[in-house]
């Protein structure tokens, strides 16, 4: 049905979020009937912390790496809850998550390229809010990442420019994603991609900061 209906009203479909592999097939068929190319089927897989694939999840990492695609991994954890809460500890448990599912990939398909990116939220110890963009929560991402740099030599994305905790819409929750996507500029040399509109930690997708975000990103763009 989200495919329909890029087809049918957006310039330019990009393809459609799978949640469940048997609905790639369908949608390859889809397609090839549009004549559309590079469409994205494909999910990002995302492990659960510590290291546990839902088949769902599972059965698209081995589809797409079977399928020649890449072993693109991604961890969206709290530290303390998903893994330790001190720096180290939840650096070394999230690295040896990555190398494991990377070896799994080689193991199914040896050709297959391994990257990944970190999403590492910090909790509120007084209201239990986790927040993906709090500055100690950045620093566990960019830890993490200089420290499979160093030991693998692949360089993970760390964090990036949403899942800010706001939960209303405004100015505020639009500087802050700012903030946390320069940061990561700043420390990594990659922008990573704002203005999606999300409010409340991802869950939620806003219209109004959807059009915040784009015009907070257009002005620094062009400023």
């Amino acid at each position: 049905e989200a495919m329909l209906l890029q087809f049918e009203y957006a310039h330019r479909p990009r393809g459609a979020y799978v949640q469940d592999v048997r609905q790639v097939d369908y949608l390859r068929e889809m397609g090839d009937i549009s004549g559309i190319e590079d469409l994205a089927w494909l999910a990002n897989v995302a492990f659960s912390s510590p290291l546990r694939l839902g088949k769902d999840i599972a059965d698209l990492f081995v589809y797409k790496v079977k399928h020649g695609g890449p072993a693109n991994l991604y961890i969206m954890t709290v530290s303390g809850a998903g893994t330790p809460v001190t720096v180290a500890g939840c650096t070394v448990v999230a690295a040896a998550e990555f190398v494991a599912n990377w070896m799994a990939a080689r193991a199914i398909n040896p050709d297959t390229s391994i990257s990944g990116g970190s999403w590492i939220a910090t909790m509120d110890m007084r209201t239990g809010e986790a927040s993906y963009s709090a500055p100690d929560a950045m620093v566990r991402n960019l830890v993490l990442r200089e420290f499979l740099r160093r030991w693998t030599g692949v360089s993970i994305a760390a964090g990036g420019g949403e899942y800010c905790p706001a939960k209303v819409p405004g100015l505020y929750a639009a500087l802050e994603k700012a903030h946390s996507a320069m940061t990561v500029a700043a420390f990594t040399g990659r922008h990573p991609g704002v203005g999606s509109g999300h409010l409340d930690g991802g869950l939620v997708i806003s219209p109004v900061q959807l059009l915040l975000d784009r015009e907070t990103a257009a002005a620094v763009r062009n400023g």
